[in-house]
């Protein structure tokens, strides 16, 4: 397998944003990184695209929710 892996790995830390992380994979045209955290010198996760996707549409969901509250909520149009 040493033969064959690639050793530029592309990481995160465990507080980078989720911007940060999209911005990563796209630019570095991979699937996962690596997540880091400084204060140890192991690994403590993975996070792939479809993890990624997932949060972006919990986040998505909950604005659209948070936008609909307003609704009716006394702004009159005249």
């Amino acid at each position: 397998i040493k033969d064959i892996c690639d050793t530029n790995i592309i990481t995160v830390k465990k507080d980078d944003t989720l911007e940060t992380c999209i911005y990563k994979i796209n630019t570095k045209n991979i699937h996962y990184l690596l997540v880091k955290d400084e204060t140890i010198p192991e690994f403590v996760g993975m996070i792939s695209v479809k993890d990624l996707i997932k949060e972006i549409m919990n986040l998505s969901a909950n604005t659209i929710s948070n936008m609909s509250d307003y609704k009716g909520g006394g702004i009159y149009w005249v």
